[in-house]
């Protein structure tokens, strides 16, 4: 009796299995229908949620492809189980990759590549796993959001999606609700629009809009609302736009716009010829001006990759690359990486091709804010043998000696000279009885003076 309770389990978790991986089986893309060619066959999400120990998947729809292939974090499948658990479910033809105990370690970036005898895409997806204690009991997050903008041709068929995690939350009246609304209409009653619900693994709910033989009537704002109970939701939209204009439904007043654009096409070409031609005579008389001995000499870039945590994306961007792009003798390779994430092969290449890098250190890259912690990060990070600077956004814990590391405070106001000086890029001056400019640094003091 045992032995048969057993075997019955053993169907039922089987059929399980393959009722959930079998994702990529049904609601196919309507485009992808009529062709054959090199291609994803339904909406795939940019981010996956799950708790711990539970059942999760993942998936890459596609038709056309002579072979898949899987990276967790640009490690190629198979994985070892220190990196992932997850496998493949051959039934899928490689579509899938699930595990039926999912680990905190299985999060990170995955990325499905599909091939054929001439093309090549990629998708990725970044899975984030919660602790099964807590589980999450917050607003929804979405695991596919509908683009900005969705084209359209008259008479086709148009399918919009929307999806997000929505947890488990242990009250008898928590309910989760996808509703898809148009502005300035309440109902979609028109027989040809069609809404579909669909479920994933009891934690993520989507739902698909199909506008069949699509009309002028429904261009216009869609918006997507998807809630866990009536003060957690989240809202997505996307505008349907023709594909194309219809020249004969146009009306009077847009035959006068394309009367417009035939008539002011040619004097916009002779414009754009004058506009050319005065563009070129300043670069030529801009390469003659280069002899004059009160401009600075002009000296070839040095090249520096700079390695940040993404949460630091507006220091980098809107700091160093500001002042590397007025300052103009240094070039930025910008280099995203995240915590306890290896760095991916490519970033190790440009590293050891440029020879010089910068990393800027923060409770982002290193959220255990420990010397011993950042210690590790740094180990973990730079590259021997290569010329190191690290600029701090944070005040060390305590001090820190680094063999061959320059340390500079993110409000030191000689930060950017101190960089330079590592790298034994000159700083320019030139020198004339006139104006004088200051080139600034990242926190506005003056650094390097400039006379012109």
């Amino acid at each position: 009796m045992s032995g048969t309770t057993a075997s019955v389990g053993l169907l039922l978790c089987a059929y399980m299995v393959v009722a959930k991986v079998n994702f990529c089986a049904e609601n196919h893309l309507p485009e992808a229908n009529s062709s054959s060619s090199l291609q994803f066959t339904k909406e795939l999400s940019a981010w996956e949620y799950a708790v711990d120990s539970k059942f999760k998947s993942l998936h890459c729809c596609a038709k056309g492809y002579l072979s898949i292939e899987w990276f967790k974090d640009g490690r190629p499948y198979p994985w070892p189980g220190d990196v992932s658990s997850f496998i493949l479910y051959p039934e899928s033809a490689n579509q899938t990759v699930y595990t039926n105990k999912l680990r905190t370690s299985d999060a990170g970036n995955y990325t499905c590549k599909i091939h054929n005898y001439t093309d090549q895409h990629e998708h990725n997806t970044e899975l984030r796993v919660f602790d099964q204690a807590s589980g999450y009991m917050e607003t929804p997050l979405a695991t596919y959001r509908p683009p900005e903008e969705t084209l359209a041709a008259i008479g086709s068929v148009s399918r919009l999606f929307c999806e997000a995690f929505v947890g488990h939350i242990d009250l008898p009246d928590a309910a989760s609700e996808v509703k898809w609304g148009k502005k300035g209409n309440t109902t979609f009653e028109a027989p040809h629009i069609e809404v579909i619900l669909v479920q994933r693994e009891n934690e993520i709910v989507g739902k698909y809009l199909v506008i069949n033989n699509v009309d002028s009537s429904d261009f216009g704002t869609y918006y997507c609302t998807i809630s866990n109970t009536g003060d957690q939701k989240i809202v997505m939209e996307t505008t349907l736009k023709p594909l194309n204009d219809d020249v004969s439904s146009c009306p009077g007043y847009c035959h006068l716009s394309l009367i417009f654009i035939v008539i002011s096409t040619p004097v916009v070409f002779i414009l754009a010829y004058y506009i050319l031609k005065s563009i070129i005579n300043q670069r030529f008389w801009g390469k003659m001006n280069e002899y004059n001995p009160f401009k600075q000499n002009n000296s070839k870039k040095v090249g520096v990759v700079v390695l940040y945590h993404e949460y630091d994306h507006d220091f980098v961007e809107g700091n160093l690359r500001a002042t590397a792009n007025a300052d103009g003798s240094v070039y930025l390779f910008l280099q995203k990486l995240k915590h306890d994430v290896p760095i991916a092969e490519e970033t190790v290449n440009l590293c050891s091709r440029i020879g010089k890098m910068v990393i800027v250190m923060s409770k982002n890259l290193s959220p255990i804010w420990t010397l011993p912690a950042i210690q590790e990060t740094l180990d973990k990070i730079i590259i021997p043998d290569k010329i190191v600077s690290l600029i701090l956004l944070e005040e060390l814990p305590e001090p820190m000696t680094y063999p061959k590391l320059v340390m500079v405070n993110h409000s030191d106001p000689l930060l950017w000279s101190k960089l330079k000086k590592s790298y034994s890029v000159p700083i320019k001056k030139a020198r004339y009885t006139q104006n004088r400019l200051s080139l600034t640094s990242l926190t506005g003091s003056r650094i390097v003076e400039v006379h012109v």
